[in-house]
């Protein structure tokens, strides 16, 4: 098990904060990961950390991490001891790329971690405007 460096971190081993706030980590299937126009974000298969800006009825607004995308908003590989975190390369984060995932597609089991507080992945997913 992981550090547990923050309130929100120890809530959610209690469940006792939504599985779905802004700034969780989770891996996905590539086929649930769908961009604005109802394609799938990636011709891939395999699954793809994403993270939640908002939740939006039965949907989640995501965006969808990439290794390769350049030209993104660059986000480097976390450094937390969280024993589950996917996030352990360099990569991007296209914010011009809102995509849409199933709220039932997010779960404790495909969770990954929390962007750390502050990071300045954050402070640009509480800037954006997502759709």
């Amino acid at each position: 098990m992981g550090q547990v460096k923050s309130f929100s971190d120890l809530a959610f081993l209690f469940d006792e904060v939504p599985i779905h706030v802004p700034g969780k980590w989770f891996l996905v299937s590539e086929s649930e990961i769908l961009t604005r126009r109802n394609r799938q974000f990636a011709n891939k298969t395999g699954e793809r950390p994403v993270v939640v800006k908002r939740v939006a009825g039965p949907n989640a607004i995501v965006f969808p991490r990439s290794s390769t995308i350049g030209g993104s908003f660059k986000h480097n590989a976390h450094s937390h001891l969280q024993s589950n975190c996917v996030i352990n390369r360099n990569g991007y984060v296209p914010f011009k790329c809102p995509c849409t995932v199933a709220v039932a597609a997010l779960s404790s089991e495909n969770f990954s971690c929390f962007e750390p507080e502050g990071s300045p992945l954050m402070v640009e997913l509480e800037r954006v405007r997502a759709v």
